[in-house]
This record gives C-alpha cells, sequence and structure tokens, in this order.
C-alpha cells in the first residue's frame, strides 16, 4: 500500500514537477518492485514479470524518458498493480504482525 500512495504522489508530481523528489520517488518505487521479484524469483507467474517490467521502467540508473501522459499512464497501472499485489498477500507473508492475533494469542 505504500508504494501505491508514493505512485499517487509521483502522479501529484507530473503537474509540478521536483526533480529530486521524483528521482526518489521512482528510486523507492523500483526497489518495491525488485522486492517482489526477489521474494517469488522461485516461483515465476506473470505477475513477477510485470513487476519486473516495473523495476525497469522507474530504475534511477538507466532513465527512460517519456512524455508526460505516457508517464501518467504508466504511474496509473504501476498503482493497481501495488493495489492489487496489496489486497491478495495474505498478512502472514509481509511480516507484518497483525494485532487482533497478538490479543488472541494473550489470552
Amino acid at each position: 500500500m505504500i508504494i501505491s500512495v508514493l505512485c499517487l504522489i509521483d502522479m501529484v508530481l507530473l503537474m509540478r514537477p521536483n526533480p529530486d523528489v521524483t528521482a526518489v520517488l521512482r528510486t523507492m518505487i523500483c526497489g518495491g518492485a525488485l522486492y517482489y521479484v526477489v521474494k517469488r524469483f522461485r516461483q515465476p507467474n506473470i505477475t513477477m514479470f510485470l513487476f519486473l517490467a516495473v523495476a525497469v521502467l522507474y530504475n534511477p540508473i538507466f532513465r527512460i524518458h517519456m512524455d508526460q501522459v505516457w508517464w501518467l499512464v504508466s504511474d496509473v497501472v504501476t498503482l493497481a498493480l501495488f493495489y492489487f499485489l496489496a489486497k491478495v498477500t495474505p498478512i502472514h507473508e509481509t511480516g507484518i504482525k497483525h494485532y487482533a492475533e497478538d490479543d488472541e494469542a494473550g489470552k
């Protein structure tokens, strides 16, 4: 979900670009996509390849230059991909503790 918020911020910054903030956001988006690719490397599927494409598109080293409209489209698609990933990933696979589980275990 955090990466989805970063995509939203990147879309807003397209209206008033700030190169430093945009570079940091795109680096974080690339890192999030690479994290998913590395995590799912042993079980490749179409989602892994989509996130690999996102990582290549947002990579900070070899930057891809596109028109502002295409960046907006790629931001929306990336936002949808990360949102979908956040919805279908079970909480126990994320490494985040759910507070309800702690309350039930304490009883």
